[in-house]
Order: C-alpha cells, then structure tokens, then sequence
C-alpha cells in the first residue's frame, strides 16, 4: 500500500511543498504482552516501548508456538 503525502507547513503563497512517499508493508511483530487467564484478555506490558518490539518477518513467517 502506497501513503503519498504533499503538505505546506506556513500559511501564504510562498514556502516549501513538503512531499513524502511512503510503502506500507505487512510484517510480523513480537511485542511483549500481559495474559490474563480469569478474562482472557492479553494487554501490551506496562513499560514497554516501540523500542521494545522485535520484527521478526513478513505476515507469514511466523508458525504458531507451541509450549
């Protein structure tokens, strides 16, 4: 998926054309997560970033894990 994106930062007729072209790709991402067993519900864990996230490949790269 493409993202092309053309903004003026300053009000007038003159100023800069600000251009940004951008491709969107799927990927797949391990983040550090909180399971809950009574609600099964699964939240980001407190304290974790973007820095913290671990790209591990395209949508189907990943197989499921079993424990």
């Amino acid at each position: 998926m493409g993202l092309n994106v053309q903004y003026k930062p300053s009000a007038g007729c003159l100023g800069n054309l600000v251009v940004q072209n951008c491709t969107l790709r799927g990927g797949s991402v391990e983040y550090a997560i909180n399971i809950d067993g009574p609600s099964s519900s699964a939240t980001l864990a407190p304290g974790s970033s973007i820095w913290d996230d671990v790209v591990v490949g395209p949508p189907d790269s990943l197989q499921e894990k079993t424990t």
